[in-house]
């Protein structure tokens, strides 16, 4: 997929030849003097012209250069130099990658400047690239006769950076396959991936990385006790399943990280209907377990020295006779009872059981990723993904780590006065706010509530609570994403993990 070039710009055979320059740059670079030459200029008219000055990812290209083996040179703006990090430089590729996928081309080289390390700048490369020629129209029957993207190399400024540039691709080659992996299982239609085809596709993935998995029916919940999860699998006729996958990296001192998502295959919000307009993406309410299993797929490639449980409740939500009802009372794992007022908040109930299973089986950490609230998308939009915790220290790793990835997010509070706001009078808590702000006309603080309840389940275990509600379905044009899902938190939840197993390993 990925090559190392470290010959002239004249001789590299490729498609396409991309290179990032800054806005700031109103003169051709020290470090592109040399193929301003070879293309009699094109550089030097380019940027004197202001091409760039109109934004960040703004693309100008030149067709059968002079002097160049390549069909097209690309130009693509990459803002200004201190503002430049692998989050944009991955946006700078995918926006290349998007642009030539509209040609004939199948080979794209990237030349990326800018102040990251080598492996980095590789990794961004193929990474971007991949995750940006990512397309949503596989039960399309007309218009797929555009060809695949093939081949992507990566040109060195330096011989001696090979070994880091190779290094690198590697890494963002994974990443992003991984990540495509998990918004392809988003894309797929409620009707052909419903929780029994999920728990195999886990199963499959299991196979292929040599881990350990274990599948529970209604049955096996029923008997230990996984009562939240069988109350909002009750209207469906499709039967539940939770699934735990085992990496073993580790050993008994070693601490054990659970990765628990939300597996909602479909969510028509029960006996609480939802709207009808927009239900058709309801399909998407299994962002957070396709997020953990490709996390677990990077984790099982690459293999860091710590244990890892990959945790996924799968279910639908539906209305039907058997369904539960608001008022209704369940007892959770843990044997706290919950009062339900609305069936549409069905997420936390899954996920209510599903972490504290994950403490039953020994996690030490917990990170729970969720389409949980539309509260999370009011307050921080489709941007930026909301981070709530009961520990501050676990909290800033994973934060880090999401800014490692390439990932935005936010942390919102957890105070003690939220917790009144799920009381009830006859239960342990409510899975909704029991009371409006009266000058405001609405339910307050949704996703902290949300949040707030899952903490009841994480107990004294360091946990955070990732939701993607607003971040995990992309319904804009942007030049460097399809519209669709995109993955969210693989990236992230897989670069915590890889984190934490080398802090674990180096310390004496």
């Amino acid at each position: 997929m990925f090559r190392i070039e470290s010959k002239p710009f004249q001789d590299i055979q490729s498609d396409v030849v991309v290179v990032n320059i800054f806005r700031e740059e109103n003169e051709v670079p020290e470090d592109l003097v040399g193929l301003d030459k070879v293309t009699n200029g094109f550089l030097k008219r380019a940027v004197g012209e202001g091409v760039f000055s109109a934004g960040l990812f703004e693309v100008t290209s030149s067709y059968r250069p002079n002097g160049l083996i390549t069909a097209r040179l690309l130009l693509v703006c990459s803002g200004s130099r201190q503002d430049f990090s692998f989050e944009i430089a991955c946006q700078v590729a995918a926006t290349a990658a998007r642009f030539v996928s509209k040609t004939n081309a199948r080979e794209i080289a990237f030349l990326m400047r800018g102040d990251l390390p080598p492996e980095r700048r590789a990794q961004a490369c193929v990474e971007g690239a991949l995750l940006g020629i990512f397309e949503t129209g596989k039960y399309k029957t007309m218009d797929r006769s555009k060809p695949a993207l093939s081949s992507i190399a990566i040109i060195a400024s330096n011989p001696s950076e090979e070994g880091k540039l190779r290094q690198g691709a590697s890494r963002g080659q994974l990443q992003a396959e991984s990540t495509n992996y998990a918004r392809h299982l988003v894309n797929e239609p409620s009707n052909i991936l419903t929780p029994r085809r999920l728990a195999e596709e886990a199963a499959a993935l299991a196979k292929e990385l040599d881990m350990d998995i274990d599948v529970l029916g209604p049955d096996r919940m029923k008997e230990i006790g996984l009562n939240a999860i069988l109350g909002v699998a009750r209207g469906s006729d499709e039967p539940p399943q939770l699934f735990v996958l085992r990496y073993n990296g580790g050993n008994q001192k070693t601490p054990t990280v659970a990765l628990v998502g939300k597996g909602l295959t479909f969510d028509a919000g029960g006996v609480s209907l939802k709207e009808p307009e927009g239900m058709h993406y309801m399909k998407y309410d299994m962002a957070g377990g396709a997020a953990v299993l490709g996390a677990m797929k990077i984790i099982g490639k690459l293999k860091p020295k710590i244990n890892v449980l990959g945790i996924v409740a799968a279910t639908e939500n539906m209305p039907g006779g058997k369904s539960q009802k608001p008022g209704d009372v369940v007892t959770a794992f843990n044997r706290k009872t919950i009062e339900i007022i609305s069936t549409d908040a069905e997420g936390r109930l899954v996920l209510a059981d599903a972490i504290a299973y994950a403490r039953h089986l020994g996690a030490t950490h917990l990170v729970d990723i969720a389409t949980l609230t539309g509260s999370a998308a009011i307050a921080l939009g489709d941007i930026t993904t909301a981070v709530m915790t009961n520990n501050e220290s676990w909290a800033a790793e994973l934060l880090k780590a999401g800014k490692d990835a390439g990932e935005k997010m936010w942390p919102l509070p957890t105070f003690h006065e939220y917790r009144e706001l799920i009381e009830s009078g006859i239960a342990d808590m409510r899975n909704m706010a029991n009371r409006k702000a009266d000058h405001i006309n609405v339910v307050p603080a949704g996703a902290i509530v949300g949040a707030m309840f899952l903490r009841e389940f994480a107990e004294d275990t360091p946990w955070v609570h990732l939701d993607i509600a607003g971040t995990a379905w992309n319904s804009r044009t942007l030049r460097y994403m399809a519209t669709g899902p995109t993955g969210v938190g693989v990236r992230t939840l897989a670069t915590l993990v890889l984190s934490m197993g080398a802090s674990a390993n180096s310390k004496p």
